[in-house]
C-alpha cells in the first residue's frame, strides 16, 4: 500500500474512533439525563404516594371489647361546640337556643330520659346522635345548653 492510502486508512479511523468516542459520550449524557428525570419521577411518586395514602386514611378506628385505648369522655360544652351549636346557638329551625329557659322549659317538663331518647334518635329537624356521641357526653350537652344543673 502507498503512503498516501495509509495516511487515508489512518485518518479514516481516527475519524470513525472520534465520531464513536463522541457518539459514546452523547450516550452517557442521555442517559444520565433520563435517571435523574426517573429519580425525580420516582420522588414526586412517593411524595403522591403518601399524600394518597393520606387522604384515604381511615377517619376513626372500631375496637371491640378491651382492644383499644378507651378516650375520656367530651364535655358538655365540647359535645355542643363540635353538633350542636349550628342549630342551638341561633335557633334555626325551630331548635331551643342555648341557654333560653324559655326555650327549653316545655322540654325540661318532658324530662331528661325524654330529651336524651331525642337527641339518640333525632325529633323534628335534629338528626339523630346515637352512635356520634356516649349517653354520658348527650346527657353533658342536654345540661349545659338547658341549664339542668
Amino acid at each position: 500500500m502507498s503512503k498516501d492510502a495509509d495516511k487515508k486508512v489512518t485518518s479514516t479511523m481516527l475519524l470513525f474512533m472520534g465520531a464513536l468516542l463522541v457518539l459514546m459520550v452523547i450516550l452517557i449524557l442521555v442517559a444520565n439525563s433520563l435517571m435523574r428525570k426517573a429519580e425525580d419521577q420516582s420522588a414526586r411518586d412517593t411524595s403522591a404516594e403518601r399524600a394518597a395514602a393520606e387522604r384515604i386514611r381511615p377517619v376513626g378506628e372500631v375496637y371491640v371489647g378491651k382492644a383499644g385505648p378507651v378516650k375520656a369522655a367530651r364535655s358538655g360544652k365540647e359535645v355542643v361546640q363540635a353538633s350542636c351549636a349550628g342549630c342551638h346557638g341561633t335557633g334555626a329551625l325551630g331548635a331551643p337556643k342555648i341557654g333560653n329557659a324559655a326555650d327549653w322549659a316545655p322540654r325540661i317538663k318532658q324530662g331528661l330520659k325524654t330529651m336524651l331518647k331525642n337527641a339518640l334518635n333525632g325529633k323534628g329537624n335534629m338528626p339523630p346522635q346515637k352512635g356520634a356521641y356516649s349517653e354520658q357526653e348527650l346527657i353533658a350537652a342536654i345540661k349545659y345548653m338547658s341549664g339542668i344543673k
